[in-house]
């Protein structure tokens, strides 16, 4: 077949040479049934015209919606058409007898042009999820984070990374598409939301900063409204930006889309009301949370400790009394100066507190203590249970 060899001779000679930046579309195999010289269509109606939804070109017996050439006077293109076919007629040449009908015979019709515009773009759609836009990260310079954000709340605070933080605007900006606001329970009033009439969702949350560094805010922008198919782009794109660029840290990260997926998102750090939008007042911002821990006294009424344990949640020393219990190197007792059977108080024995089975032993104060200082568990320290 003539077509199947033009094709194989522009797949061999134009596009194998140049296969990085070309890429060959078959579109022939759409048209299988629909050519009016298939034998499929030798029982057609003659002259069904352009009309015949099952014919996708058109032939001599093709009745045009146009039955002569309409010169455009102002079109270079038609002039030099015009042109050649005069010098057909005037060298008594004939076009047929529906010259004009016979002018168009082989071209494709609506149906056609529709069905390979939409193997093209089922082919672009293609390459733009397996080769999505780049990422774009950088530094903002809004200082250093600290490594627990508080997020108040009516019956407790809850404690998170800046990622954490991050990943509770991503909850609303992709999970529930269709409200702009502030999650809940971050208060409104340490926030500010922007949105317009084509679908955009920009949040801000205003943290102070830790230990005399400036207060910062995280942020986060979907530009366009987004269907339920695209969620699940929303969620991995989003979740892509936080792990491979912020880190917790004081940058940012956007990426524009394209179909099937159009949307832009970018989220990150950046300084307190340094983006556009209402001005987040200072004395409504999420509180950092910095263990004092860190200094080596740790204290935990004033460490927002929680559990029957008094637990200190952050910081180089973890648990009541940092000073005398590490992660790092020798580990004397978080119990020290007190009664072993007093929560948060006493001083840790093996023969008592690291029996294999005994009470609490999945605690993380007894998985760390015990086995820098017994061993680990054993049966032989249940004697004086």
């Amino acid at each position: 077949m003539l077509v199947d060899l033009v094709n194989s001779k522009i797949k061999s000679e134009i596009v194998e040479p140049k296969k990085e930046h070309v890429e060959f579309i078959d579109i022939d195999d759409h048209f299988h049934g629909h050519r009016f010289c298939e034998q499929a269509m030798d029982n057609r109606v003659p002259g069904s015209g352009k009309d015949n939804n099952d014919v996708w070109f058109s032939s001599l017996e093709t009745e045009l919606e146009e039955s002569e050439f309409v010169f455009d006077p102002d079109s270079s293109e038609d002039q030099a058409w015009a042109e050649w076919r005069q010098g057909l007629v005037d060298n008594g040449e004939q076009f047929g007898p529906t010259g004009f009908g016979q002018d168009a015979s082989f071209h494709p019709k609506t149906a056609a042009h529709k069905i390979t515009a939409e193997k093209i773009r089922d082919l672009i759609n293609a390459r733009a999820i397996k080769h999505p836009p780049p990422k774009t990260c950088q530094d903002t310079g809004a200082g250093e984070l600290p490594s627990l954000i508080k997020i108040p709340d009516l019956v407790s605070t809850d404690l998170r990374e800046p990622n954490g933080l991050l990943a509770k605007l991503r909850e609303q900006v992709c999970g529930n598409p269709a409200k702009c606001e502030i999650p809940s329970p971050i208060p409104k009033q340490a926030g500010a939301i922007v949105t317009d009439n084509g679908g955009r969702c920009e949040i801000s949350i205003g943290v102070k900063g830790k230990g005399g560094q400036p207060s910062f805010e995280a942020y986060i922008v979907r530009d366009r409204t987004i269907s339920d198919r695209e969620q699940k782009d929303c969620w991995d794109r989003t979740w892509d930006m936080m792990g491979d660029c912020v880190k917790n840290g004081p940058r940012e990260s956007w990426q524009n889309g394209v179909d099937p997926f159009p949307a832009f998102y970018q989220l990150g750090f950046v300084k307190l009301n340094s983006r556009t939008h209402d001005t987040i007042p200072e004395d409504h911002l999420l509180e950092s949370f910095t263990s004092i821990c860190d200094g080596g006294h740790g204290d935990c009424s004033k460490n927002d400790c929680g559990g029957n344990w008094g637990i200190c949640s952050d910081g180089k020393y973890k648990g009541c009394g940092c000073e005398s219990n590490t992660v790092h190197g020798s580990i004397p007792p978080i119990w020290e100066n007190g009664e072993k059977d007093q929560p948060g108080t006493g001083t840790p024995q093996c023969s008592h507190d690291c029996c294999d089975g005994g009470q609490n032993q999945g605690e993380w104060y007894k998985q760390l203590w015990c086995p820098a200082n017994c061993g680990g568990f054993s049966p032989v320290y249940c004697a004086s249970q």
